[in-house]
């Protein structure tokens, strides 16, 4: 099974970089390879977004919010593939950072309507890159929450296993 994760900064580089010491199949979908931002990952991982979630199973949204809706509907066709969303709806206003879609909906509801038939799953998103990147120092494993719109495919039970390792 392949895990594409779309974005490579602190969330979807730690993410993939601890996927990969556990043996998952992990690609990167990057817009710009030659960024020296991406120096630490493997270079044979690295593809074009689209050319990423193509081959993939499951596809990771891993990108700041501001970039989340251009780069998902720059995926091509996602139905029928797991989507997990990482983004947090988050956005510079007058008053510093805050909530962008407000209360009536929510960033895994904005990605599936940008990904129509895709399985969304919102989870990985309420914790910082530091912690799981330092998962194993605590001494009772961390727990993320999963929410999705398809109960038939259980995103974390079919994907990832159960409770996946960082």
């Amino acid at each position: 099974m392949r895990i594409a994760i779309v974005g490579a900064g602190s969330v979807g580089g730690t993410l993939g970089k601890a996927w990969l010491k556990r043996g998952y199949d992990i690609v990167w979908g990057i817009r710009n390879a030659a960024d020296p931002k991406y120096a630490g990952l493997p270079k044979d991982r690295i593809k074009p977004p689209a050319e990423a979630a193509n081959a993939a199973d499951i596809v990771v949204i891993a990108t700041p919010w501001s970039s989340t809706e251009e780069a998902v509907k720059s995926l091509g066709n996602l139905a029928n593939k797991i989507v997990i969303d990482c983004t947090n709806p988050l956005g510079i206003g007058p008053d510093g950072l805050q909530l962008v879609l407000g209360f009536e909906t929510s960033a895994a509801k904005q990605i599936a309507s940008w990904a129509p038939g895709a399985s969304v799953f919102k989870t990985l998103n309420t914790t910082g890159s530091d912690n799981m990147s330092n998962a194993t120092m605590y001494p009772v494993r961390p727990l993320m929450l999963v929410a999705g719109d398809d109960a038939e495919k259980e995103a974390c039970r079919d994907g990832l296993g159960a409770n996946p390792r960082i």
